[in-house]
């Protein structure tokens, strides 16, 4: 459903898998392309503009394997903490990572 008052993406989204996830405004090339897969984290980054001016930025982290990795977990949950998001609410750590088909 399209909401009355948007007006298309505030930026063009932004995904990597992998360590292109770690790279700020990654944006894929034939050299750098990595595949998702169920042992990496895949990052999306979009947002929308809307006609009062406001605009979205949402972040996501998904992991499509049965658990991820006690090392992803820990440098998530350390990034999480110091972010915004971790200021205000923290749930525990695999929690926060969105699920794949969930």
């Amino acid at each position: 459903m399209e909401q009355d008052h948007y007006r298309g993406p505030s930026f063009s989204t932004i995904a990597g898998s992998g360590s292109n996830g770690a790279v700020i405004h990654y944006r894929p090339s034939e050299e750098t392309n990595a595949a998702v897969n169920d042992s990496a984290v895949l990052l999306v980054d979009s947002g929308g503009l809307y006609a009062d001016g406001g605009t979205t930025d949402i972040t996501r982290t998904f992991f499509f394997g049965a658990e991820p990795p006690a090392e992803v977990v820990d440098s998530y949950t350390r990034f999480f903490t110091h972010s915004d998001g971790g200021k205000t609410s923290l749930k525990t750590h695999s929690s926060n990572f969105e699920r794949a088909g969930s």
